[in-house]
C-alpha cells in the first residue's frame, strides 16, 4: 500500500519488468501500427497487429483493438488475418482491420488485446517472408514456379495459453458530425483472394465475402466478368463477358462465398485461358475495385497424347474384334457340325426305312404273286377235268411243277 505523507501531491512512476517462463522458449509477443495520426472525417484507420513467437507466426489468436475515446464507450473491433479486406496474407500472424465509424471529434487512444484460444497454431520460421507467386506470363507464355512448399503447423500445448496488451498510441479525430456518421460514404473492399478452378465443363469460384463499408456489413450483389485476355478486365471491365450472378446472395464480411457457372462454346475452347474477376456494389451503388485475376486453362491435347490415344484405341477396337469374330466363327462351326450330324442321322434313318419298305413290298408283292398263281391254279382245275385219268394226270404235272 502506498501513501503520501505530504499535503502537497506528489509524482509517482512505477516500473513493472517480467521475464520469460523459459530461457529457450521465446515469449509470444504482439506489435502493431495504425496509418494516421490526425484523421479528418470521414476517413478510416486501418490498425495492424502481429502476433510471433521468435520468428515465428501465431495464427489463429483472438487480437482485437480497443479504441478509447475521452468520453464515452470504447469501439472493440477484431482484428483479422484472412488475406480480405485490410488483411493482405491470408495467415502470415499479421492481423488487420478497417475502422471509421467514430461518434465525436476528439482524441482516442489505440490498444491491442490478443489471447490465446483452442485453434491457435504456431507456424515455423520461414527462411524467406517473401509472397508466393504460382507463375508469371512472359511473352505471351504462362511460365509456372515450383509448387509452394508445404509448411506443417504445430499446435500450441494447453499449458500455454497466453493474454498480451500492446499500447499503440494515440489519434486525433475531426469533422465528425451528423452527415458523417449516417452518410454511406464507404464502398465494399477488394476481393484479394479470388480463386477458381475446372471441373468437367465449370468454372468453379471461391473468395472472402466483402462487407457493404469496406470490410463491415454485407455488400448487396456481385458483378463477375471473364475474358481471355487479362487487360480487358483491368481497362474496359463492363464490357467483358458477363456472369449471371443473380442467384447469389452476398454474405456478411469474412464469410465464405462459392459459385459455379459452365463455360459455353466460345469461351470453353480448348488451349484457352479464361480469366475472371469479380467487382461487388454496396446498398448505395458504390462499387469496389476490381478484384485480383483468377484463371482456369482449358488443356490442349499433345499430338502424341492424340497418337497415344489413338494406338491405345485401335489396339483395343482390333483386339475386342478379333474376341468377338473368334466367337462368332467357333460358334458357327458348331452350329453347322450339329446340323450336319442331325442330318446325316435323319438321312441314315429315312434311307433304312426305305430299304425296310422296298423288302416289304417286294415280299407283299411275292406273296399276292403266289397267291394269285394259286388262285388262277385253282381256277385252271375244273376247265381240265374230264375224267379220272385226266384229274391225275394234272395232278401229278401240277406235283411235278
Amino acid at each position: 500500500m502506498i501513501t503520501n505523507s505530504l499535503k502537497i501531491s506528489q509524482v509517482l512512476g512505477i516500473l513493472v519488468t517480467s521475464r520469460p517462463l523459459s530461457y529457450t522458449t521465446p515469449p509470444v509477443t504482439v506489435t502493431g501500427e495504425w496509418t494516421d495520426e490526425r484523421i479528418t472525417s470521414p476517413h478510416l484507420v486501418t490498425v495492424f497487429a502481429e502476433l510471433k513467437q521468435g520468428h515465428r507466426a501465431v495464427l489463429g489468436a483472438h487480437v482485437t483493438a480497443i479504441i478509447e475515446s475521452e468520453s464515452g464507450e470504447p469501439i472493440i473491433v477484431t482484428l483479422n488475418d484472412n488475406g480480405a479486406g485490410a488483411d493482405s496474407v491470408k495467415d502470415d500472424g499479421i492481423y488487420s482491420r478497417y475502422v471509421f465509424q467514430f461518434p465525436t471529434d476528439g482524441r482516442y487512444a489505440l490498444k491491442i488485446l490478443a489471447t490465446w484460444t483452442n485453434a491457435t497454431l504456431m507456424e515455423p520460421a520461414l527462411n524467406n517472408r517473401a509472397m508466393y507467386v504460382p507463375g508469371y506470363i512472359e511473352n505471351g507464355t504462362i511460365n509456372m514456379n515450383p509448387p509452394k512448399q508445404l509448411i506443417a503447423t504445430e499446435v500450441l500445448s494447453s499449458n500455454e495459453p497466453f493474454s498480451r496488451i500492446y499500447f499503440l498510441g494515440s489519434f486525433k479525430i475531426t469533422n465528425v458530425s451528423e452527415d458523417t456518421v449516417l452518410e454511406d460514404v464507404f464502398p465494399p473492399c477488394k476481393i484479394t483472394d479470388l480463386e477458381a478452378r475446372l471441373e468437367n465443363d465449370h468454372i468453379v469460384l471461391s473468395w472472402t465475402a466483402p462487407g457493404d463499408d469496406y470490410d463491415q456489413g454485407s455488400a448487396s450483389m456481385y458483378d463477375i466478368r471473364m475474358s481471355s485476355r487479362p487487360s480487358d478486365l483491368h481497362q474496359d471491365f463492363t464490357r467483358t463477358v458477363f456472369i449471371n450472378a443473380s442467384s447469389l446472395q452476398p454474405k456478411n464480411a469474412g464469410s465464405r462465398e462459392n459459385f459455379s457457372f459452365r463455360l459455353n462454346n466460345v469461351t470453353g475452347e480448348k488451349g484457352t485461358i479464361t480469366y475472371i474477376a469479380i467487382r461487388s456494389t454496396d446498398k448505395a451503388s458504390q462499387q469496389s475495385d476490381i478484384s485480383n485475376l483468377a484463371h482456369v486453362t482449358r488443356r490442349v491435347l499433345r499430338e502424341e497424347d492424340i497418337n497415344f490415344a489413338y494406338t491405345s484405341s485401335h489396339a483395343k477396337y482390333n483386339t475386342t474384334s478379333v474376341i468377338v469374330i473368334t466367337g462368332f466363327v467357333a460358334s458357327l462351326c458348331l452350329t453347322l457340325g450339329f446340323g450336319l450330324y442331325c442330318w446325316r442321322k435323319q438321312a441314315s434313318y429315312i434311307i433304312l426305312s426305305h430299304d425296310d419298305n422296298i423288302e416289304l413290298q417286294e415280299t407283299s408283292r411275292s406273296v399276292e404273286e403266289a397267291q394269285t398263281t394259286l388262285e388262277c391254279h385253282d381256277q385252271e382245275l375244273p376247265l381240265h377235268v374230264t375224267s379220272n385219268d385226266d384229274i391225275l394226270e394234272e395232278t401229278v404235272i401240277l406235283f411235278e411243277e
